[in-house]
């Protein structure tokens, strides 16, 4: 995968990734070296940081924590962070030691979409790591490890042109849909109009209309 991202990236050609669970970002964010600097900006429940867990360094846990150790990554945005899992004290510490910038489900809540627009800076090379437990369970339940208060439906969809308005964003992995939790095929709906959302707003971005 890292090298068919590298092909598009040195042909400045927007990749959206569909599918699959937390560890497919690394290899695309391995694969955006031409861009030189890029903004990882993460949706998702869970923190991502840790380094090792069951012996593993690249599984869904860790996503996080290697994107802090590719020389291109310059900026670290988690959004929606509420579930207790894939961190704790030591992970948080290296975290915001590292300089990653969170805005919790609450703080969501509180204040909405719009600090997390203005934390990115403008017209940075980023990539949305939209883990789709970001999302609220009630919008999102066919996920792996929901956790209540998450993003709702229209912040989700500002954010994503707040961002598209401001920078550029150069890929998107929309993961963790879990096809066996969604019965009636609604949470696939939703994921659907997220990346037709991020589909129109980097074409219109770029001038394609």
């Amino acid at each position: 995968m890292r090298h068919a991202i590298e092909e598009l990236a040195d042909r400045k050609i927007a990749v959206l990734a569909l599918g699959g669970e937390d560890s497919i970002p690394t290899p695309i964010l391995q694969g955006l070296a031409s861009y030189k600097e890029v903004c990882v900006l993460q949706i998702d429940a869970h923190m991502d940081w840790r380094d090792i867990n069951g012996g593993e360094r690249w599984d869904a846990s860790s996503g996080m924590r290697r994107a802090s150790e590719i020389a291109h990554v310059k900026n670290i945005i988690q959004i929606g962070t509420r579930g207790p899992s894939s961190a704790g004290d030591v992970e948080l510490r290296d975290a915001l030691a590292w300089g990653a910038k969170f805005f919790t489900g609450e703080e969501l809540y509180d204040h909405g979409v719009q600090p997390v627009i203005d934390a990115v800076p403008r017209g940075a090379n980023v990539h949305v790591n939209f883990d789709l437990d970001g999302l609220d369970p009630k919008l999102m339940p066919a996920v792996w490890a929901p956790a209540p208060g998450g993003l709702e439906f229209w912040p989700a969809m500002k954010l994503i042109r707040g961002v598209a308005n401001k920078a550029n964003i150069v890929s998107v992995a929309l993961v963790e849909y879990v096809e066996a939790r969604d019965p009636d095929g609604m949470s696939a709906k939703v994921a659907v109009r997220l990346a037709s959302a991020f589909i129109t707003e980097i074409l219109r971005s770029r001038g394609a209309f």
